[in-house]
């Protein structure tokens, strides 16, 4: 969401320039996608698709301080999700790579998973290749864009049988 507000390339060049200015931002949508899931959870809504914030895509240098608050605020939603629904389609981005703790969260919560990609990962660089939040997942759908998210919502439904 903060990469739709913003330019990528902006957000990324004001880490240095504007620090104060992207964590609001970063803050702001975090906090609106997890208010935004919780309001689906009330409605009686059997699950949220949620992508993984642009704060992944970060360099070393900057993960500490505009990535890791934001990764436990996805991490704490996802483990809400216990008890109250029925699956996850999760598009963990670049910490599909990097992120051992939303692995353990999606472990603690133990619902079925389907993890989400929308380029062939498959088909990029070596380091791609890594996926902790597999281990977690009954399926993955790669290269499909947008198209796979649809995919991984009727394969989640058939697995829990809706």
């Amino acid at each position: 969401l903060s990469g739709r507000l913003m330019d990528v390339n902006e957000i990324m060049i004001l880490c240095y320039e504007e620090p104060e200015l992207v964590h609001a931002v970063l803050d702001k949508t975090t906090g609106f996608i997890t208010e935004y899931a919780k309001a689906f959870k009330e409605a009686g809504a059997n699950g949220v698709v949620m992508a993984e914030p642009l704060a992944g895509l970060l360099p070393p240098d900057l993960v500490a301080e505009f990535s890791t608050q934001y990764v436990k605020r996805i991490v704490d939603a996802i483990q809400d999700a216990y008890g109250s629904y029925d699956g996850v389609v999760i598009n963990p981005g670049a910490y599909t790579h990097t992120s051992i703790a939303i692995l353990d969260a999606a472990k603690a919560v133990g619902l079925p998973m389907v993890e989400v990609h929308i380029s062939k990962v498959n088909e990029r660089e070596d380091f791609r290749q890594v996926s902790y939040i597999r281990a977690a997942c009954f399926e993955t759908v790669c290269g499909l864009g947008i198209g796979g998210y649809r995919k991984a919502i009727y394969d989640l439904a058939e697995k829990i049988g809706l």
